[in-house]
């Protein structure tokens, strides 16, 4: 379809069906597919990595949590699959937000700051790191865990930063499952 002319950006569409009387699928953003617009020259997606996970990074894909408890630690990585010369890095969260008591590392332990973190809490977004090959970090502090579920935590980069040769990663997921109290 002719969706117009869009600028430059990212664009989530959902996709829904329609069967023979007309009657239209429910929308659901997991069926969500996400297109990046770009102005001039086809840029290339960052490399990623396939060493990232809860603590450490080498570890597990899935933490499971109580539902209500309070974690004082929760540490999850992700190890740039190429070099990064004045990158942006973006994190997004289901159900827990962040807050600027957490922390992230690229070459040294910082909080974010209230400009960094934007979608209601949710979204970290940072740019200017100039680092090689090498392990990102991130540790949430003194969270309460939300309802039962199952809540995504997504990582994407862009090596060089917006608007250059390279384009954002394709998104990384590790998964948070909150279970009911025993």
């Amino acid at each position: 379809a002719n969706i117009g002319d869009l600028n430059a950006g990212t664009y989530r569409f959902v996709i829904t069906a329609k069967d023979s009387s007309n009657n239209e699928s429910a929308k659901n953003a997991a069926h969500a597919v996400t297109i990046e617009l770009v102005n001039g020259i086809l840029t290339t997606p960052t490399v990623t990595s396939s060493i990232y996970g809860f603590d450490g990074g080498g570890g597990s894909k899935t933490k499971q949590l109580i539902t209500g408890s309070t974690q004082s630690r929760i540490r999850f990585d992700f190890f740039s699959g190429e070099s990064f010369t004045n990158a942006e890095i973006q994190v997004t969260l289901e159900g827990i937000t962040f807050t600027t008591n957490d922390y992230y590392t690229i070459s040294g332990w910082t909080h974010p700051t209230s400009d960094q973190i934007s979608n209601n809490g949710h979204t970290l977004t940072f740019t200017g790191s100039n680092i090689g090959v090498s392990d990102i970090a991130f540790e949430l502090h003194n969270k309460v865990m939300p309802a039962p579920g199952t809540y995504l935590i997504k990582f994407k980069a862009d090596a060089d930063g917006p608007g250059t040769a390279r384009s954002y990663s394709e998104e990384q997921v590790i998964t948070l499952i909150i279970l009911p109290p025993a």
